[in-house]
């Protein structure tokens, strides 16, 4: 038998589940502040991040600029001044992506430099040839120099295929540059 308060019309045990309910649950004013503080939260995120490009972009280009021209005290970056006297006969370079971008210009200054060159490349698949793989070597030597391909240097670079997303063949690449070593 359930005891019924006569002030509220309820019984002890629906006052007491509905106190329950009240307290565990967040009500409709703190659900909503909890959202309006991540509102603001990103709000100031999205707008520091946006004055910090728009500040310290146009900086640094300026700052580049005058590197360029070579005023206000800024120089050139002189390569050959930094780097000119390195000889790296002797010494293995692997390369990841030498076939195209960054990586084919590092491959190019290596190549200048006397190094010997293992670059990986996606184009080729893990189970090309070894006729596929001397013609994109070619391919290759063509677009960085030349000159290698009618001299004795022409062994300088080796290509071999390469898929990062693939551990099995990361290990392939990792035997077969132990085998070039």
């Amino acid at each position: 038998m359930q005891q019924i308060n006569k002030s509220t019309g309820q019984s002890k045990q629906n006052k007491k589940k509905m106190t329950e309910l009240t307290i565990s649950e967040p009500g409709f004013k703190d659900v909503w502040l909890r959202k309006f503080q991540i509102f603001i939260n990103k709000f100031i995120f999205i707008l520091w991040t946006g004055i910090l490009i728009y500040a310290v972009g146009p900086y640094y280009s300026i700052r580049e600029l005058f590197r360029h021209l070579q005023i206000f005290g800024f120089k050139k970056l002189d390569y050959s001044k930094e780097f000119g006297d390195i000889d790296l006969h002797g010494k293995i370079c692997v390369i990841t992506g030498g076939t195209r971008g960054i990586g084919m210009e590092v491959c190019r200054y290596l190549v200048g430099k006397n190094c010997q060159i293992i670059t990986a490349t996606s184009t080729l698949k893990d189970d090309a040839n070894d006729m596929m793989i001397e013609q994109a070597k070619r391919k290759l030597i063509t677009k960085i120099d030349p000159s290698l391909l009618s001299s004795n240097n022409r062994n300088q670079i080796t290509l071999l295929p390469l898929d990062l997303s693939s551990m099995d063949s990361v290990a392939k690449f990792a035997t077969q540059n132990q085998d070039e070593m």
